[in-house]
C-alpha cells in the first residue's frame, strides 16, 4: 500500500504523527488508481516480545475497534465498499489462532453493523458532513497467504 501510494502517502500518513491501537485514520489514496481512500488501521501485536504488554482480552478489544474504526472511517467518507487485509494476522499474530483472529475481525465488523451505525455518530472533523450518509454495502476480507485463505474460509463457513 505504501509503496504504491508513493512519497506522497507517506507524508501524509507523517502528519498523523501515529495511529493508536485499534484506532483508524485515513488518507486519500494518491498513486492508487483504483481506490479513493486508503484507510489506516493498526491492530495489536500479539508476538510475545511485543512493547504492547496488555491483557489478551484488551488486545482482542484493540482488534475489533481496528475494525470498527476502519468502517467508521469508510461511512463518513462515504465509501460503498471496503477491503480490509487480516489485520494482526501474519507476523504480529504471535502464537494466537488465525482463526481467533479472524473471528475477532469479523465480530468488529458484525459490531459495527449492530452497534455504530445505528448510532447516529457526528463526522470527525476531517470529513465534510453531507446530509444522508449511506453504510458501506460491500465488505471484503482479503487473504494474504494460503494458511490465511483457508482460515478464512472455515471461519466464514461457520458463521451463523
Amino acid at each position: 500500500v505504501n509503496r504504491v501510494g508513493g512519497p506522497r502517502m507517506k507524508e501524509a500518513r507523517k502528519a498523523f504523527q501515529g495511529i493508536s491501537i485499534g484506532e483508524a485514520k485515513f488518507t486519500p489514496s494518491f498513486d492508487h488508481n483504483k481506490v479513493r481512500y486508503v484507510i489506516h488501521a493498526v491492530g495489536p501485536v500479539f508476538r510475545d516480545n511485543a512493547l504492547n504488554q496488555d491483557p489478551i482480552e484488551i488486545k482482542y478489544g484493540q482488534l475489533r475497534s481496528a475494525y470498527r474504526n476502519a468502517l467508521r472511517c469508510a461511512y463518513e467518507l462515504q465509501c460503498d465498499s471496503i477491503a480490509f487485509c487480516l489485520i494482526s494476522a501474519g507476523v504480529f499474530r504471535g502464537s494466537v489462532p488465525l482463526e481467533t483472529i479472524i473471528s475477532l475481525g469479523i465480530e468488529g465488523i458484525f459490531d459495527f453493523y449492530r452497534d455504530d451505525a445505528t448510532n447516529d455518530f457526528p463526522p470527525s472533523e476531517e470529513v465534510v458532513s453531507s446530509s444522508a450518509k449511506s453504510l458501506p454495502s460491500k465488505i471484503f476480507l482479503c487473504a494474504y497467504t494460503v494458511e490465511e485463505q483457508q482460515a478464512l474460509e472455515l471461519v466464514v463457513s461457520n458463521l451463523p
